[in-house]
């Protein structure tokens, strides 16, 4: 299934894992998105950014992870969060300072492309939060 964006629709990431980074940037690139990678002194001009993201994707392993989640929600843009499965306070942080979709790492290098098609779709219908912790295959 092929899904049209906005051509000036992009996505932010807070990604420190260069190999996560070029994972998920390749995955945006095959959405027809651009990823843009936000050090943490810049994400909030980032958010503030004139058309606003599309999106924010966030590493839980990010320093100040859960502080970015929230100033993504507070400026209206979707997050997806991912981080590993065994830091199950922290993905309960992640769900609870309003991300869209928290997801175990795994699943997240695994199916990338589906992840991001999921928050594109959802960040124009304004949809309630999604969180999963499970093993699945599926996005």
């Amino acid at each position: 299934m092929t899904r049209s964006t906005p051509a000036t629709a992009t996505l932010i990431a807070s990604i420190p894992d260069v190999m996560a980074d070029v994972r998920v940037g390749e995955a945006a690139r095959a959405a027809g998105v651009p990823l843009d990678s936000v050090n943490t002194d810049a994400w909030a001009a980032a958010l503030a950014a004139d058309p606003r993201p599309a999106g924010a994707v966030v590493d839980l392993s990010a320093p100040g992870a859960i502080d970015r989640i929230g100033a993504a929600v507070a400026a209206g843009v979707p997050v997806l969060a991912y981080g590993p499965h065994v830091e199950a306070d922290l993905l309960t942080a992640a769900r609870r300072a309003g991300a869209r979709r928290v997801v175990p790492r795994g699943r997240m290098m695994q199916h990338a492309g589906a992840l991001l098609a999921e928050l594109l779709a959802g960040s124009a219908a304004d949809e309630p939060s999604r969180s999963e912790d499970s093993h699945a295959d599926e996005p």
